[in-house]
């Protein structure tokens, strides 16, 4: 069980009107997942699973604020998080029978559901694939050194020299 349990969920049948569970999720609940994507986060989830005709309804919403590394000058930028999931879960002897999208594959007989590792993903996926800070807030020094890099004023030796093998071609370029 990820996050020691804490996100787990017993099935009740006797809970005809479902079960709601409302979860802070915090910098603790990001450490405890084996990933490295978010570092920290303020958001709150609310869960509902209710019973339908043999399987599991649930529903949750997430929102709140995550921290990743800006893949521009590596310092945390922070995104806004908005949303949810509608997830159908079934038993059945064989796991990965119909798994899709919306539906879980549960062991026939299983007492609860973890939904640690179905939150984060949820996060995860609700964030842009290319994560930088808006124009003009990325750390300057680090937007200093990678201009420099991309105008080819720093080599990658540290050192300005260029390679004899390749001089020649460097000068052939320069004539173009």
């Amino acid at each position: 069980m990820l996050c020691g349990g804490k996100y787990y969920i017993e099935f009740d049948e006797d809970a005809v009107d479902g079960i709601s569970r409302r979860y802070a999720l915090s910098e603790d609940f990001f450490t405890a997942l084996p990933q490295d994507e978010i570092k920290s986060g303020s958001l709150e989830a609310n869960a509902h699973l209710r019973p339908v005709g043999g399987i599991w309804h649930l529903h949750f919403e997430i929102s709140g604020n995550v921290a990743v590394v800006c893949d521009r000058c590596l310092d945390l930028v922070s995104f806004p998080v908005e949303t949810g999931n509608d997830t159908d879960i079934k038993f059945d002897e064989v796991r990965e029978a119909d798994e899709t999208e919306t539906s879980i594959i549960l062991p026939v007989g299983e007492k609860g559901i973890d939904l640690a590792w179905y939150f984060y993903e949820a996060v995860l996926l609700s964030l842009p694939v290319k994560r930088v800070h808006a124009d003009g807030e990325c750390n300057r020094n680090m937007q200093d050194l990678l201009d420099r890099y991309e105008n080819g004023s720093v080599s990658s030796s540290g050192t300005d020299s260029i390679d004899p093998r390749w001089e020649s071609l460097e000068k052939l370029k320069q004539n173009d």
